[in-house]
């Protein structure tokens, strides 16, 4: 096998200049969490170092440790070869993984993290607040904390991070007939955003 080595690279991630006029904004000085996140964005400046392997073939080793997920390999090597190949740095499609427990979503996306030579954290959604911990809550919130995308791309001085879950997400659009019919599946959890009127109708189907 031919030997793999990191290579690492700095890229740009944000722009300073977009986080000073953004620490500007009324909304960001009334806000000291906030505040004190663009301070840190700022102090580390907008560089990060983005790793790579030196070979596509630095995922080979999955194909033994994940058979299930044969198909996706395929495709990430192609990216891959792009990327050293382009001197790019990598960059996947987003990747849902489906199926049952115990099909080994999590130990796959573990197993690539480690190939990639980046990081890897587990963040689980079973819980209501789960968006919020991925994406930040809104700005106009007291003492709002950007997600933890944002966190790990934005203030991790080294590797960029790769996400995992095991539960799957579906996002639904539709009128006041699709939201009272989705509400009345067998979900643990459902998130509703709209109108006051139709959420009263969601929440009586969903609560039968």
């Amino acid at each position: 096998m031919e030997p793999v080595i990191p290579l690492a690279g700095l890229q740009p991630i944000y722009s300073v200049a977009d986080v000073n006029r953004a620490a500007g904004d009324s909304t960001a000085r009334t806000n000291e969490g906030l505040k004190g996140w663009y301070d840190r964005m700022r102090m580390l400046g907008g560089n990060r170092y983005i790793i790579k392997p030196s070979t596509h073939s630095a995922v080979d080793e999955l194909y033994d440790a994940s058979p299930n997920f044969r198909a996706v390999i395929d495709d990430l090597k192609k990216s891959l070869a792009l990327a050293i190949s382009g001197n790019e740095a990598v960059q996947f499609t987003p990747i849902l993984l489906l199926g049952e427990p115990g099909l080994g979503k999590t130990h796959f996306a573990r197993k690539l993290a480690h190939a990639l030579g980046t990081g890897f954290e587990f963040v689980s959604l079973s819980s209501l607040t789960a968006g919020w911990v991925l994406s930040g809550a809104s700005a106009q919130w007291h003492n709002s904390r950007p997600g933890k995308i944002a966190v790990t791309g934005f203030l991790t001085r080294g590797r960029m991070g790769s996400f995992a879950d095991a539960i799957a997400l579906a996002a639904v659009t539709g009128g006041p007939d699709i939201g009272q019919a989705f509400a009345a599946l067998p979900f643990d959890h459902l998130i509703y955003t709209g109108s006051t009127s139709v959420g009263r109708r969601v929440l009586a189907a969903a609560a039968e």
